[in-house]
């Protein structure tokens, strides 16, 4: 919605849990549409990061997210993030609390995360409109839309703690394809991780 004028915006979802049924709070952030396509966002909100993810869960082709979203998503998190659009070219970049794993969502503000983390995610649209990308699903009457996109992620864990300091970084490339009644989603994601005693890729 917006408060004061439409170029502030705030948005909030929570989801009960099917488990015990306990509330969670997914996303509350304020967001100030600046001019020529900027909006500046804070809050809690999805890291910028893998397509599958940032759709709505509700959006799916199928039933849930893939088992390798499962692993590599970076989730929700708190912090700041600027974004802009126009007719053919979507990016966002955002400073915040890292990886849903190493604090992330709702982290208690003196509790061990990250020493700074970034994140930025570019979209080229070369047909179709942004509309249609909000979801997985091709419908008939729709024209064709073909969108590429890409996202890298860096962080490095809070100094001064017990706690290893990991160093990860996380890339993804994916294209989306709508053909007016049948759709192609694909991509690929890596994911090296550094600490004492730890190297992964």
């Amino acid at each position: 919605g917006h408060v004061f004028d439409q170029t502030w915006l705030y948005g909030g979802e929570g989801n009960f849990e099917a488990d015990g049924g306990s509330f969670g709070l997914q996303d509350a952030y304020i967001a100030k549409a600046l001019d020529n396509g900027w909006v500046f966002v804070a809050g809690q909100l999805k890291v910028p990061m893998q397509r599958e993810f940032l759709v709505d869960s509700m959006n799916q082709l199928v039933i849930e997210r893939s088992l390798v979203d499962s692993e590599f998503y970076a989730g929700r998190t708190q912090g700041v993030a600027l974004d802009y659009r126009n007719d053919q070219f979507h990016f966002t970049v955002g400073y915040t609390d890292g990886h849903g794993a190493t604090g992330g969502t709702n982290a208690p503000a003196l509790s061990y995360d990250t020493e700074y983390s970034l994140t930025a995610r570019a979209e080229l649209l070369l047909a179709g409109n942004w509309d249609q990308f909000n979801d997985f699903t091709s419908w008939p009457d729709e024209e064709f839309a073909f969108m590429i996109g890409g996202a890298a992620h860096y962080q490095d864990g809070e100094y001064g703690t017990a706690a290893d300091e990991i160093e990860a970084f996380q890339w993804t490339v994916d294209v989306s394809l709508e053909f007016g009644g049948a759709n192609l989603f694909a991509y690929v994601v890596g994911r090296s991780l550094e600490a004492t005693g730890l190297d992964l890729d």
